[in-house]
């Protein structure tokens, strides 16, 4: 099958989508041409995703080859083939720990593989292989990151300001595929490189080790990328936000220097964004989830054909087919609902419901339209963009991490930007001499309330503030199964144990 369908042709399809999407006013897709240029990308993906990327040999023809670094036009395209990908992979990310967490209730027709997420009931045996999806496609783009990194390096022919933008793109890339990966599955195998001689005989490293090596990307991605948004061919000058930059960067280090506990840091990272009033104001909640919205630091275009956002195909039980469903099969628990505080503007804005007969859905509706307005994509039938970063969680990171150094009346301000534009009673008003670990429950409180349903901030947050078993031994028992402490880390996918031996289990599995 390699010789069927390679990476050579993937590139191809991928330089297709990244011309089309290149200029200021992007071409039209023919509509026939764009769902094949999908479907042989989805293929590509799902051929790729049954070689287990710590494993695979590196093909012939593949993108690590110097020939694909000759060029601007061929080399930026392996990072489109990524985000024509990313496209997605944050709603699956909120469905994944959705169910995993407090935020969820699955339908009861769902698959297995869906059932023993809600359950938290993952295993990795010859028999029964379950939540192995993250890992599979998540190492697949490191390994991708790692030769584009390779690559660009190794390259004399790039126009300095593509390469430069390019090898930064690459840099923020594999930190966030890492930073996912080391809170979903704890200790990881590092792959760094493209040779399979090492890639099979790796053992786990430490989070310790993963995080030092995803804050070392990440100051590299901040030297290398561009201050300003940047076009298809890598210039400044466009109201598009869908390539990485500077600001990025400093925003993803925010919040990894938050999870390493290096809280000063994490302050003057997030500080440094939330100053940048040139670039990001908070908006309404109307606006946050548009495209080229001026609260987004990062997002992707979506690219499939007749879509607009991914999270609305997901998540919107009103849209065409309604209700739950094999292809919509969550809803919000009951848990999550309750959350909200009495008048909470984000409870009218971001909650929507659907009855079916005697029972009333309740989903997410930050993303509100599932359908594009046109036949093809477009920018001018496209009006929503998978966010990947935003200025409100800058906010609410900056206030934990003061909190954190007891700067509790700076830590008030921060949240309460928040909060004023939820409409609730702010905190310097009824409670300005709050104890620190009471601000500090009021954060991961409001983090709940504000950042649900994207990329995983709720789990990942049960996890952190060292509550997970406290409420998962209450919510899990709800959802029909039993909680163990293991269970806030994945089991590592059996097919990679017996393949490279030097890796060992999590505990409970």
């Amino acid at each position: 099958m390699k010789k069927i369908l390679t990476n050579k042709n993937i590139l191809m399809y991928s330089i297709y989508i990244h011309e089309a999407t290149a200029h200021k006013t992007p071409q039209r897709f023919n509509k026939h041409n764009c769902f094949l240029c999908c479907m042989m990308i989805l293929f590509f993906v799902l051929l790729n995703s049954c070689k287990k990327i710590v494993q695979v040999d590196t093909p012939p023809d593949s993108i690590t080859e110097k020939n694909v670094y000759t060029n601007d036009r061929t080399a930026a395209s392996v990072l489109t083939y990524i985000y024509v990908d990313m496209r997605s992979q944050g709603a699956d990310m909120a469905k994944f720990t959705g169910l995993l967490g407090d935020e969820f209730t699955l339908w009861s027709g769902a698959d297995f593989n869906l059932q023993a997420y809600y359950n938290n009931n993952l295993s990795s045996s010859m028999s029964m292989d379950t939540g192995k999806e993250i890992w599979n496609l998540y190492y697949k783009f490191v390994f991708t990151c790692n030769g584009a990194i390779e690559g660009l390096i190794a390259s004399n022919s790039l126009s300095p300001n593509v390469k430069k933008q390019l090898l930064g793109e690459a840099y923020i890339l594999r930190a966030w595929y890492y930073f996912y990966l080391v809170n979903l599955y704890g200790d990881l195998p590092l792959v760094v490189g493209t040779d399979p001689a090492i890639n099979s005989k790796l053992h786990r490293s430490s989070r310790k080790a993963v995080y030092e090596l995803i804050i070392s990307d990440l100051l590299r991605a901040q030297e290398l990328l561009n201050p300003a948004f940047v076009n298809g061919q890598l210039n400044p000058g466009t109201q598009e936000r869908v390539r990485p930059t500077v600001w990025a960067a400093k925003a993803m280090l925010a919040r990894v220097y938050l999870y390493t506990g290096e809280f000063d840091k994490a302050e003057l990272a997030a500080g440094e964004v939330i100053a940048n009033n040139t670039y990001f104001n908070l908006v309404g909640y109307e606006d946050i989830f548009l495209k080229n919205s001026r609260e987004a630091i990062w997002q992707i275009q979506p690219t499939e054909v007749g879509w607009n956002s991914t999270d609305a195909r997901l998540f919107n039980l009103s849209a065409i087919p309604t209700g739950v469903n094999a292809g919509k099969p969550v809803y919000f628990s009951d848990f999550l609902l309750a959350a909200f505080e009495p008048n909470d503007e984000r409870r009218s804005q971001w909650v929507s419901s659907f009855t079916e007969g005697a029972d009333t859905y309740y989903f997410p509706v930050k993303y509100k339209i599932a359908e594009e307005n046109g036949t093809v994509n477009s920018p001018e039938t496209l009006t929503e963009y998978a966010m990947m970063l935003r200025l409100g969680e800058q906010y609410l990171i900056r206030s934990e991490a003061r909190a954190r150094q007891n700067k509790l009346g700076l830590a008030i301000s921060d949240l309460d930007m928040i909060r004023n534009r939820a409409k609730l009673p702010l905190i310097a008003v009824t409670n300005p001499s709050i104890s620190q670990s009471d601000l500090l429950n009021t954060i991961f409180h409001e983090r709940q309330v504000e950042l649900f349903t994207e990329w995983g901030n709720r789990w990942f947050d049960l996890k952190r503030f060292g509550k997970v078993d406290e409420v998962m031994s209450v919510v899990t028992p709800v959802k029909g199964g039993g909680w163990e402490n293991t269970d806030e880390l994945l089991p590592i996918p059996y097919s990679d144990l017996v393949t490279d031996p030097n890796l060992t289990q999590n505990g409970g599995y």
